[in-house]
């Protein structure tokens, strides 16, 4: 039926019919494997859907199903009437992957009515895992309605899912109750064991937090039995549970933790002949965390295991890839030493046929080079990195090659000080074919400029500036069309390509150019994007480069076109502060602005620009965004107490006194914010103290 036949039937333009919806679903029920039923079913759903759009017709259909299987389901045949009811959820699903707000409580009822019955359980559980993984649209409202479904399917009173962790549908029971913890990882972190707080005295009253504790305690009891009952047949399903449980609740204190429960069948799992349950098993031991002896010698077992099986000829593809990911992994997170088999078994891996295996391969390349000194403690493996990194850059899967760029600056930093040999490769990265390539190669270099920025190192700066030379980086960045980058036709490699120039322009203050490069440098970024994204990092790298021309002379040899120059770069941040939509671009622009002008009061360069950029901040201090009005009632304090630039005596006074005004006014709100989050606390405070004074007395 299209839209316009449905417009002109009544009972259609009403919206879905209860009662139709009704007599469709008994007609389903009852009719076995006939297909006429299911149709008839099917083409109502499409009608109501049609007429009114999935979003409206999601939640009617819904309830009128729960509705039906309620009242019309003896316990004798509900498997079939759930199984009907069931059918309309999926229909749903299919259309729009996720249900809006009202619809998750009659989904929810009419599957745990399905999963009781073990003849549709199979199904069912499917439609739970793809309930909960829904992303978009998933609202507060979603994730509450379907949390609040947690007791009817893990409670000890009803733990249907933790039944069917036996059994022939376990692998899917295991896959539903993942997604399910995986959704609700922000309820669980809201519970609080009492035990962990050690209170001398409960409340007869058992708070949401410690209902929620005690359910992931029941929850991780039943997994980790099932686990060791598993250990003898298939524990990969279960092993793949347990590893989502730890990471999901991984801050939730509770007693025992995770380890002194979870370890134990874990190992044993380790320990069995089948590689990939020892791999699934040693996965959890990565996130589990046990004591550090327990835990350094399950490591030293784990990197012991790996290598040999990295080492095997007849290891499998799959197998390879995740054994180089959990060496990287027990690696990064122990003091042990690399084993120096690893060079050539990655020299093998590298160019393996398998795009699995060599992006393993590449993560193993990354931990070697965040290790560091321990990378430099073998010989081959430190002669080797660049080597690989340089023949992975030319890798024919573009997922490779990101994953070269991602680890391009660890290279850097291990093999420092940085030389034109170690990013060689990059500049083929940089004019990859693939604007993923492209953004991960150019952000690689901004990574390591920040690194280097945030270091303070005058000589690291100098080596890196050295192999980033001013010509260079005007080719890759700022060159006009089609090769800069910050021109490039993809918007994600225009927003990293500023982003780097920001790092740069940090970079270039502790190695400063000369100011012909300078300049050229203000001239090209002068002009700010009109993507947002793009100028909250194109104002921040106009900001430092505007405060170093200043101290190191750019706008004063050169003549007015100079200065002309740097009032320029100050309108432009003006204009961002000003006209800016995104509150980071204003913070972004004010900081700016606080630097470029405190670097001009001993020696100002353009007076009437900069006499424009105080009254910036000073209408700055009405911005709707806290951080702007801190930061502009901040820079005006510092600027006008020493000198505003081209400002009469009174207008001096009067902005000092505005900007005096403003940070009062900040103060006071801040005391306000920090009082009211105290008098929410305290109860708690208070109630706590009279519990340990009584269990003290």
């Amino acid at each position: 039926m299209t839209a316009s036949t449905a417009a002109a039937d009544p009972a259609a333009a009403r919206g879905p019919s209860a009662a139709q919806l009704s007599t469709l679903l008994s007609q389903r029920a009852h009719a076995g494997t006939s297909t006429a039923a299911r149709d008839a079913l099917r083409r109502f759903v499409d009608t109501a859907v049609e007429a009114h759009g999935v979003g409206d017709a999601q939640p009617r259909l819904l309830h009128a199903a729960a509705q039906w299987a309620r009242a019309s389901c003896v316990p004798e045949a509900c498997a079939p009437g759930a199984d009907a009811a069931r059918e309309v959820l999926e229909d749903l699903l299919m259309r729009r992957e996720a249900l809006v707000p009202g619809a998750v409580a009659p989904a929810m009822a009419i599957l745990t009515a399905s999963l009781a019955r073990p003849r549709h359980a199979r199904d069912a559980l499917a439609s739970v895992a793809l309930l909960a993984q829904v992303r978009a649209p998933l609202t507060q409202r979603n994730t509450k309605d379907l949390v609040a479904f947690w007791p009817q399917l893990l409670a000890p009173e009803s733990p249907v899912l933790l039944d069917l962790l036996v059994g022939d549908v376990r692998k899917d029971a295991a896959a539903a109750l993942a997604a399910l913890l995986e959704h609700g990882q922000g309820f669980w972190a809201m519970a609080r064991d009492p035990h962990v707080e050690r209170r001398a005295a409960r409340s007869a009253f058992t708070s949401h937090s410690e209902r929620l504790a005690d359910l992931l305690k029941y929850v991780r009891a039943r997994v980790a039995d099932h686990l060791g009952d598993a250990a003898a047949r298939d524990p990969i399903p279960l092993l793949e549970l347990v590893r989502v449980l730890v990471v999901t609740t991984e801050r939730v204190p509770l007693d025992p933790p995770h380890a002194a429960v979870l370890w134990a069948p874990v190992v044993r799992c380790a320990a069995l002949d089948a590689p990939s349950a020892a791999l699934a098993a040693y996965d959890v031991l990565a996130v589990l965390h046990a004591d550090a002896d327990t835990y350094a010698a399950a490591a030293a077992d784990a990197v012991a295991y790996l290598t040999a099986l990295l080492a095997r000829a007849d290891a499998e593809e799959p197998l390879r890839a995740r054994a180089w990911a959990l060496l990287a992994s027990f690696l990064a997170r122990t003091e042990l030493a690399v084993p120096p088999s690893v060079a050539p078994l990655l020299r093998r891996d590298v160019t393996s046929g398998a795009v699995a295996v060599r992006r393993g391969a590449i993560e193993m390349l990354a931990a070697l080079a965040r290790l560091g000194p321990r990378t430099a403690q073998v010989p081959a493996l430190r002669t080797a990195l660049a080597a690989l990194v340089a023949h992975a850059a030319h890798d024919r899967a573009a997922e490779v090659r990101t994953a070269v760029c991602a680890l391009w600056a660890d290279v850097d930093a291990c093999l420092a000080p940085s030389a034109p040999e170690h990013l060689a490769h990059l500049h083929a990265l940089l004019r990859d074919a693939d604007a993923g390539v492209r953004a991960a190669a150019v952000r690689a270099v901004g990574v390591r400029l920040e690194q280097v920025a945030a270091g303070g190192d005058a000589a690291a700066a100098a080596a890196l500036c050295a192999c980033f030379p001013y010509e260079d980086m005007a080719a890759v960045l700022h060159a006009p069309r089609p090769r800069g980058l910050l021109h490039d036709a993809d918007a994600n490699v225009r927003v990293c390509a500023a982003w780097t120039m920001a790092n740069y322009a940090a970079v270039l203050a502790r190695a400063p150019p000369g100011a012909e490069h300078g300049r050229a440098l203000l001239a090209a970024l002068v002009e700010l994007p009109r993507e947002e994204r793009e100028a909250m990092h194109g104002v921040r790298a106009l900001g430092t480069l505007l405060a170093l021309g200043v101290r190191h002379a750019w706008f004063t040899a050169a003549g007015a076109g100079a200065a002309e120059l740097y009032a320029r770069g100050i309108d432009a941040t003006c204009a961002a502060l000003a006209a800016g939509r995104s509150p980071k671009l204003r913070w972004n622009a004010a900081t700016s602005l606080a630097k470029a002008l405190e670097a001009a009061r001993g020696a100002p360069v353009a007076p009437a620009a900069e006499a424009r950029g105080v009254a910036a901040l000073g209408a700055a201090l009405h911005d709707r965004t806290f951080k702007v009005q801190r930061m502009a009632a901040q820079a005006l304090a510092d600027v006008v107490a020493v000198r505003a630039p081209a400002l009469e005596a009174a207008q001096r006074a009067a902005l000092h006194a505005q900007a005096a005004r403003a940070r009062a006014a900040l103060g006071a709100r801040v005391r306000r914010a920090s009082f009211g989050e105290a008098q929410l606390h305290a109860p708690a405070r208070c109630s706590r103290r009279c519990a340990a004074r009584r269990g003290a007395a």
